[in-house]
């Protein structure tokens, strides 16, 4: 049955989708819901390494900084690549010139459209006094949960982005005791190379309309290439 010109153009649209959508077949986002990987110590230095993409090879790290000097004192919640040759390599999105990570919402996008920067030790937020004043800097308020941008390379060189969602426990330099405690709940990435992933989302959309059409219309353009070569 011939197809009007408007009809016809509607069709062809349809089949190139169809084909685009089964290219992107393949994608999937790699959810882990339980990292709970953190950093908790009173008066100490401790370094917490973490392989988001589980091929054994240390990807990024939490960093945790205490001291205690006369008067003065500061704790950190740091976060950043895995000093192990992944500087460069892993990136942290949305830090900014004072070396603070810009906290994420949810929907927020990740990929390469957006700012990176190597580094091992970003602050989630820090604390420090000065005699008897206390200041607090960050992004994070202590019980607070955010989610950190990531960029990294996997086993065989190529670019994933994903996402870590952590939550500030405490930050305190009061009492002459300063103490750090923060943890990874849980993260993602996208594991189709160079594809953008959104803060906290789990898995790909279900398909839209038109992916829904072009499911339809794949069926139909072979049927309509079979009648043409019987």
């Amino acid at each position: 049955i011939p197809l009007s010109p408007a009809a016809a153009k509607m069709f062809a649209a349809a089949c190139g989708a169809s084909l685009a959508s089964g290219m992107e077949a393949d994608a999937a986002i790699i959810y882990n819901s339980n990292v709970d990987l953190g950093v908790q110590i009173p008066g100490a230095t401790e370094s917490i390494y973490f392989d988001i993409d589980g091929n054994g090879t240390d990807d990024f790290r939490l960093f945790g900084v205490v001291s205690q000097s006369g008067a003065s004192a500061f704790a950190t919640a740091q976060f950043g690549a895995a000093d192990n040759g992944a500087l460069g390599s892993n990136r942290i999105q949305s830090v900014d010139t004072g070396g603070f990570i810009g906290r994420l919402s949810g929907g927020d996008p990740i990929s390469a459209a957006q700012a990176f920067v190597a580094t091992s030790s970003a602050f989630v937020a820090r604390a420090s006094t000065a005699g008897t004043g206390a200041n607090f800097y960050g992004n994070w308020s202590v019980g607070q949960t955010g989610f950190v941008g990531l960029e990294f390379r996997d086993s065989s060189n190529e670019i994933h982005y994903g996402w870590a969602r952590i939550e500030l426990i405490s930050l305190s330099v009061s009492g002459g005791s300063p103490t750090t405690s923060f943890r990874i709940v849980d993260a993602a990435y996208e594991s189709t190379p160079g594809a953008s992933i959104n803060a906290g989302q789990t898995v790909i959309p279900e398909p839209s309309s038109l992916g829904m059409l072009a499911m339809g219309a794949a069926g139909l353009c072979a049927l309509r290439r079979r009648r043409k070569t019987a």
